[in-house]
């Protein structure tokens, strides 16, 4: 039952189908089919409609209404359905409809170009009231935008003919074509016709202005906009100012005109050089230069005539103010015009002559000596570069100025000869002997002041002897001799003096250096030198046995106070003893250790005033002594050893021979010297034998000490004797051969540590300094030895001065400051602390520097050498405070290298912080003081226009960049940075720049309504 139901059902439904189809067949075939795509466009279901005509057969009709339906609602193939329907419809109202629609689509996404070409595919005759009008209109104003104003005008025309909606907006912008047109007269009645519609009563002043303005009726433009003027809402405000403000100028009346003219150039986001040159001119004309001063400053990169008068007019300005670092910037600037007018002439002649009066002297040198004879600023440039060369400080750009010049006037060359001796003594100063001598001898061969010539040689003598080049040297000093000059006489003899004694010519040596003391000034020679010579004159005198004038001469040296004085001390109190004069050895000795409290030679002193008591019979006052050395200087000390002996001695001729033991005893116990251990044995021996008559107590003490060789060092002792006599006797080549056959007979001899010192002591004197280091190093192993002290100092002075062994010499001079406690021994930290520079020691770098810096002997010249290589410590260090504070101490100690450097480097940590006011006062410093020095002058110039830069002052900036590249050719990779920085700088000004190409202003067009 059930499925016969459902089978009817079936049936049921296919019959309905079957007459719903056959029904629409009749009905279409009757033409009763309702058109739904239209009603549901005409109720605005433009969806519902778009689904239904994409679901019919595709033909003319369904495209149309697809068309129509998707623009409806914006989607994006509207247009292309549009221009489809367009194809497939004829001439016809579709085809117009249709194209209104896709010309209104681009006129609506202001898309003008293809809005008309459809517009002018319109037959307009198909076309009527307000959608002639709408097509008229927005053909016109398609036209407008192209700025084919007569043909825009006739469009306008027609639509305020037909009237309609658009009729407002056709006469404004009819208004706009004939304004254009230069119709001025149609052009202000359009405008008057729409002058109060709320729509364009703001637009319209601007353009009636304008068209006063074209008619130059300035009085015009003023009276029309007297009751408009303080709209807030106006139109192109700032044009209208800018118009406003020219009318006043036309009538000058620059205060009026300034005003609005400040005003526009406040408000707008470009404009043109001659519309900024009119409101800077006029400030200055008004002599408001702070006003001006930014407009300039603006219009100062142009390259055009414009950009030219405004850097003269900021120059003159800045030259009012006394800001002559800025005038020369503009000067410059206003210069390099391509054209070369009274403009650029002027301004470069005043741009060198300002760098002459910053002490800019290379700029200035090298501008003013190109100036050609035809210039009108030719006079007063050799006026002020002959001033220059006299006085010239940055002595390349003046070698090679001069040298460059055609011809050379007697002054001129004498001004040459004196650069070229300035040039060799600042080369000198700075180490650079070889490259000083060929300025001193090119000044030497210019004619010129005689004078100079015993200058030249004089300094050419100075270097040849730094290059210990001693034939080359005595040479010239022998000529500077002969000359009248005597200013360096001292100097001279004693340079010759050395060079002899290292010829070992002992009587010409003599001989110079006497004729130098005779002629020191205490008011200019250096007193160290002259207390140098006449030590060394002590020296060859007491090589020839001359005791007394050896005396004499140590004693003229310690009464100068010489660093020496307590090293003189102790060689007075050894020739005292030669000679026999014990009280004056005992007082020499004391002498020393009452004025030299903190001497090295103290301990020396003490020991050979315990000598000089026994050797008065007082043996109780040279026991005390001798009982002080170990007491005070410890038991290590190399006279302690020597002191127990002597007290053992002093003992045992008391009677008190357990005393004398116990002495002897400590000897054997402390040293390591087998010679003191063999006299102290010998010693017990003899007061056991002699002096108690205990044998059997001897035998016994000598059963528990090592016995010694007795026949072994009677050997020993006669070998050594007899070279240490050939070595008293000068005989410095035999000495050290008797020496040397001693060290290898007894290589672990008694008087070994004597050999070997001697030895070192005879190769020293004969300037064979490598060897002599040798023999005092052999002696620097045992710190208890009684050499050990003078040997270490004399192997620490060979390898400084000499050998230039700089990791030996630190080692060893900073050994000495530890052993004798030695901070303010200047020559031990000063050599110590140059040691550490020369081997990159950082921490001993500081450690020796900070010492340095607080020994008053220091000379302000040293002093600010240590600060810089302290500076230099701290910055590697990155402790930037204590190198600026280090920097600051050299600018202000010397005048060289090093203050320049350090000057530009204490300007770049303070640019680094931010400091930038304190960056740039450094630098600029800097420049000044570093003529001599052009790396350092480029690196300052550099980063003050860095500094610049940062504050956007580019016309300075640009200068500083400028400067560098022009004037510094040799200085290759300041340039290239320069240069460089000078590009990126220019893309800079281009980029932020808002001056415009001069052009007629074209006024923006009111934006179309949307209707």
């Amino acid at each position: 039952m059930l499925l016969w139901r459902s089978v009817v059902i079936t049936l049921f439904l296919l019959s309905i189908n079957e007459v719903r189809t056959q029904e629409n067949v009749l009905l279409q075939e009757e033409q009763y089919f309702i058109p739904q795509v239209e009603e549901r466009t005409n109720d605005g279901l433009y969806g519902i409609g778009l689904h239904q005509a994409e679901s019919d057969k595709v033909d003319a009709r369904s495209v149309a209404y697809q068309a129509s339906n998707a623009l409806a609602i914006d989607e994006t193939r509207s247009i292309d359905l549009l221009l489809e329907s367009i194809s497939r419809n004829g001439d016809g109202q579709l085809r117009t409809k249709n194209l209104i629609l896709v010309a209104n689509e681009y006129f609506r996404k202001k898309d003008y170009n293809k809005a008309y070409s459809y517009y002018n595919q319109i037959d307009q005759q198909l076309l009527y009231g307000e959608s002639l009008q709408e097509v008229c209109f927005k053909s016109g104003y398609c036209l407008l935008s192209k700025k084919n104003f007569d043909r825009s005008l006739d469009q306008f025309r027609e639509a305020t003919d037909i009237g309609g909606p658009y009729t407002t907006d056709a006469t404004y912008y009819k208004a706009i074509c004939h304004y254009y047109l230069n119709d001025q007269e149609a052009a202000i009645k359009g405008f008057t016709q729409v002058e109060n519609n709320a729509e364009y009563k703001d637009l319209i002043p601007y353009y009636i202005a304008q068209i006063y303005f074209k008619d130059q009726d300035y009085q015009g433009v003023i009276d029309y906009m007297q009751s408009k003027i303080n709209r807030q809402s106006m139109y192109n405000r700032s044009l209208i100012d800018r118009i406003i403000g020219l009318s006043y100028l036309a009538q000058d009346k620059p205060q009026q005109a300034i005003t609005h003219l400040e005003a526009y150039a406040t408000s707008t986001e470009s404009i043109t050089e001659n519309e900024l040159f009119q409101i800077a001119s006029t400030h200055y004309k008004l002599r408001n230069y702070d006003e001006a001063i930014p407009h300039l400053v603006e219009l100062s990169p142009q390259n055009t005539i414009i950009g030219q008068k405004s850097n003269y007019l900021l120059a003159s300005i800045y030259l009012t103010k006394d800001h002559k670092k800025k005038a020369k910037s503009a000067f410059k600037k206003a210069s390099d015009f391509h054209t070369k007018n009274e403009v650029a002439l002027e301004s470069e002649f005043n741009y060198y002559k300002l760098s002459a009066e910053l002490g800019e002297q290379r700029v200035a040198i090298n501008g003013l000596s190109q100036i050609s004879s035809d210039n009108p600023y030719h006079q007063e440039s050799q006026r002020i570069l002959s001033h220059l060369f006299r006085n010239a400080q940055d002595l390349d750009a003046a070698i090679k100025a001069i040298e460059n010049l055609s011809s050379k006037t007697p002054d001129v060359l004498s001004a040459y000869k004196e650069i070229n001796y300035n040039k060799g003594v600042q080369l000198l100063s700075e180490n650079k002997a070889q490259s000083s001598i060929s300025y001193l001898k090119n000044s030497l061969n210019t004619p010129g002041d005689k004078h100079l010539d015993d200058e030249c040689n004089y300094m050419i003598g100075l270097a040849y002897d730094k290059l210990d080049n001693k034939e080359q040297s005595s040479e010239y000093l022998q000529k500077y001799l002969k000359g009248d000059h005597k200013a360096h006489k001292f100097e001279s003899n004693y340079m010759l003096g050395y060079n002899s004694i290292s010829n070992n010519n002992y009587k010409e040596a003599q001989a110079y250096l006497l004729a130098g003391v005779d002629s020191y000034d205490p008011y200019k020679d250096d007193l160290g030198v002259l207390n140098d010579a006449l030590v060394r004159l002590a020296d060859i005198d007491l090589l020839q046995n001359n005791y007394e004038d050896a005396i004499s001469f140590y004693d003229m040296a310690i009464a100068n106070k010489s660093t020496e004085s307590d090293y003189i001390h102790l060689q007075k109190a050894q020739i005292y003893d030669v000679q026999g004069k014990l009280y004056d050895r005992l007082t020499t000795l004391e002498d020393l250790i009452k004025n030299h409290p903190e001497s090295e030679y103290e301990d020396d002193a003490v020991y050979e005033i315990g000598q000089a008591l026994m050797d008065q019979q007082k043996q109780n006052e040279a026991y005390k002594v001798f009982y002080s050395i170990p007491q005070k200087y410890g038991e290590k000390s190399q006279y302690a050893q020597q002191s127990y002996l002597n007290m053992g001695l002093i003992s045992y001729n008391s009677g008190d021979y357990q005393k004398a033991i116990s002495h002897y005893n400590k000897v054997i116990q402390i040293s390591n010297s087998k010679e003191d251990q063999r006299q102290a044995l010998l010693a017990i021996e003899e007061i056991y034998l002699n002096g108690m008559n205990d044998p059997d107590g001897y035998f016994r003490y000598a059963d528990k000490s090592n016995s010694l060789d007795l026949n072994r060092y009677d050997k020993d002792s006669i070998t050594y004797m007899v070279a240490y006599s050939a070595y008293k006797k000068s005989q410095y080549e035999k000495a050290i051969s008797l020496f040397s056959d001693y060290e290898k007979q007894f290589s672990d001899g008694y008087k070994l540590n004597d050999a070997q010192y001697y030895s070192g002591e005879c190769y020293s004197l004969i300037k064979r300094y490598s060897s002599a280091l040798s023999q005092y190093e052999k002696l620097l192993s045992d710190a208890a030895g009684k050499h050990y002290h003078n040997a270490l100092k004399k192997s620490a002075l060979i390898a400084y001065n000499h050998s230039q062994d700089f990791d030996k010499a630190h080692t060893y001079y900073s050994k000495l400051i530890e052993l004798n406690n030695a901070d303010t021994n200047l020559e031990y930290v000063q050599s110590a602390f140059y040691s550490a520079i020369k081997i990159n020691n950082e921490e001993s770098i500081l450690d020796h520097g900070r010492r340095l810096i607080k020994i008053e002997e220091l000379s302000t010249t040293d002093k600010g050498t240590a600060h810089y290589h302290l500076a230099k410590a701290y910055h590697r260090r990155n402790d930037l405070d204590n190198a600026m504070v280090s920097y600051s101490k050299v600018i202000t100690s010397v005048d060289n290298h090093y203050a320049s450097e350090s000057g530009y480097l204490l300007s770049k940590l303070y640019y680094d912080k931010g400091e930038y006011d304190k960056a740039e006062t450094q630098a600029y410093t800097t420049t000044q003081n570093s003529a001599h020095y052009p790396l350092w002058t480029c690196k300052s110039l550099i980063l003050i226009g860095d500094i610049l830069d940062y504050k956007s002052d580019y016309l300075n900036a640009t200068a500083a960049y400028e400067t560098v590249i022009e004037n510094f050719p040799e200085q290759k990779e300041s340039v290239a940075e320069a240069q460089q920085k000078l590009d990126t700088l220019n893309e800079k000004i281009k980029e932020e720049s808002r001056i415009e190409s001069e052009q007629e202003v074209i006024i923006p067009n009111q934006e179309e309504k949307t209707r």
